[in-house]
């Protein structure tokens, strides 16, 4: 009897990873056309378009919330995302369309936001008739950078105007006195790379805000080289300063 019970339950497991892989894998095939958005309220919307590759059909939801926020979606946003739910058929594409409602954001510096996309796909026959199934729906999250009509577009030059100090504690100091959000992609002090990532949430400079980053050599003086992401989701160029 324990036999028995030990093999339903391996079983189980491996049907129940099979369609976790499954379902990450073909949720993977649903391309976006941009990996962020720079919403230019001058031009009135910012359109992406999602792309099925899969020999299946997918449900897609889209919305958009507070940078870091996923409990504020788009009913408390003055933003119109859509359409908000629609069938991806395979081999089909949808064009996903933000459009501000014109008040709400701060007019003098750019705001952050995230689009959401997901994805939830249809099970063929086969995958129905399975006793043991799970369908696991997977969430594409961009960033969404608005920028009012008073700005122009000079986000570029923001990256190279950044100012670096020494700080405290072993620490590096850096500030971002523009209007506009600073992507960084790159940070070498001392010829020591610093790892910039999403996860640790050190790569965004928010307008008039700061980071701080660790020094690995904290003797002497200091040789610092960056570089970030500009408008097209392309590398600047590099700079370097010396404290």
């Amino acid at each position: 009897m324990k036999r028995v019970a030990i093999m339903k339950l391996i079983k189980t497991v491996l049907l129940t990873s099979l369609a976790m892989i499954w379902s990450a894998s073909s949720v993977a095939s649903i391309h976006l056309s941009a990996n962020r958005i720079i919403y230019k309220e001058a031009k009135g919307e910012a359109v992406l378009t999602a792309k099925n590759e899969e020999k299946r059909n997918y449900l897609v939801q889209s919305w958009l919330d507070a940078a870091g926020n996923p409990e504020i979606t788009t009913k408390q946003l003055p933003f119109v995302v859509t359409p908000p739910l629609f069938q991806l058929v395979s081999g089909s594409e949808s064009i996903i369309q933000v459009v501000y409602q014109g008040t709400g954001l701060p007019a003098d510096k750019e705001s952050l936001l995230w689009l959401n996309v997901r994805g939830v796909p249809s099970l063929t026959e086969q995958e129905q008739n399975l006793k043991n199934k799970l369908s696991v729906a997977v969430t594409e999250r961009i960033k969404v950078i608005f920028r009012p009509k008073s700005l122009a577009d000079e986000s570029a030059s923001a990256i190279g105007k950044i100012e670096w100090q020494r700080g405290s504690n072993g620490m590096v100091h850096v500030v971002n006195n523009s209007p506009y959000y600073v992507i960084l992609n790159k940070i070498d002090i001392n010829n020591v790379e610093v790892k910039v990532s999403a996860e640790s949430n050190n790569t965004v400079i928010s307008p008039k805000g700061t980071k701080d980053y660790p020094i690995e050599s904290k003797a002497g003086g200091l040789k610092i080289i960056w570089s970030g992401v500009t408008d097209f989701g392309v590398k600047s160029k590099e700079y370097s300063v010396t404290l």
